[in-house]
This record gives C-alpha cells, sequence and structure tokens, in this order.
C-alpha cells in the first residue's frame, strides 16, 4: 500500500509554486531501494525499481535530486545515518553566500567520489536569477535581528 503512504513530489511542487515566490529550491533525498517500516515487499523486489520519475521545474525553481532520473540512491554515508546526498548536502549547505548552483555541484561531486561514481546527484533548473543561496554571513551581534532577517520572507518546508 505504497501509494498511500508516499508523498506526490511533483503536486507538492505544484501546490508550492501556485503561491507564486520568489524562488524554489527543492532538495530530494529519494530514490531508495529501501522499503517503509512494516511494509510487505522486500528490499529485494525493489532492487530492479526504475527510481523517481522526471519532475518538470516552473520559472524560479531549483529542484536537486539524490540521482539522476530512472536511477535509484542506495549508499548510506559515513555517518550512517543520512543517504549520501544529505550527508554531503549537509557538509556545504551552511557555507555563507554560496551560490546554490555552485553549492550543488559540490555535494554532486562529494556523492559521486564516495560512491565511485554509482549515485550521481541530478538538477532540474529554471531559476531565472543569480545569487541564490541559503546562508548569509552573520551580522555583528549587536544589530537587532529583525534589522537583516525577516523570517516571513523564509519558508523551510522540511521532506524526507
Amino acid at each position: 500500500d505504497f501509494k498511500h503512504r508516499a508523498i506526490n513530489a511533483q503536486r507538492f511542487l505544484d501546490l508550492m509554486s501556485d503561491k507564486n515566490p520568489f524562488v524554489i529550491v527543492y532538495l530530494l533525498d529519494c530514490c531508495r531501494t529501501d522499503m517503509l517500516p512494516n511494509m510487505t515487499k522486500t528490499k529485494a523486489s525493489y532492487a530492479s525499481s526504475t527510481g523517481l520519475a522526471a519532475m518538470s521545474a516552473k520559472a524560479g525553481t531549483l529542484i536537486a535530486f539524490a540521482c539522476a532520473p530512472g536511477a535509484v540512491a542506495t549508499d548510506t554515508a559515513k555517518n550512517g545515518r543520512n543517504g549520501m546526498f544529505t550527508y554531503h548536502l549537509l557538509q556545504n549547505i551552511t557555507r555563507p553566500e554560496e551560490e546554490i548552483t555552485l553549492l550543488l555541484i559540490d555535494v554532486a561531486d562529494g556523492v559521486a567520489k564516495d560512491t565511485n561514481e554509482r549515485q550521481i546527484p541530478y538538477t532540474t533548473s529554471a531559476l531565472r536569477q543569480r545569487g541564490i543561496h541559503l546562508a548569509t554571513r552573520q551580522k555583528k551581534a549587536t544589530q537587532p535581528i529583525s534589522e537583516f532577517h525577516n523570517a516571513s520572507e523564509s519558508i523551510i518546508i522540511p521532506v524526507s
């Protein structure tokens, strides 16, 4: 009954797009052969899985996947807790003012090296702006937080 436990990633993206945000950065560590707990199918029955279907990105959207469409991500990271994509994303995501496209190149390079090229992260982009980054340089602590960050401008939705 996997259909009722899964999230339709394209539908979720479409719902976010309907809000007309300036930009959407959608990071998906998925495409696993592992099953959810209490599922009846075995891991072996998904070994021939075709992975995540291709997704379309609307203007102002960047989608990053753990692997290419049709491929599966099977490796566990060095920390034993995350997938390889999330592991490398966590290693790079807090670099201040790093352009998202450059950050994802470094993530992909780390994943590819750690998996001996078996897993290559993939991006679909329809970004039309430069300077999209996920972390800013820290301001001096003497400034009120409202001077350099407006929480209402940021939406972070964890999907795992």
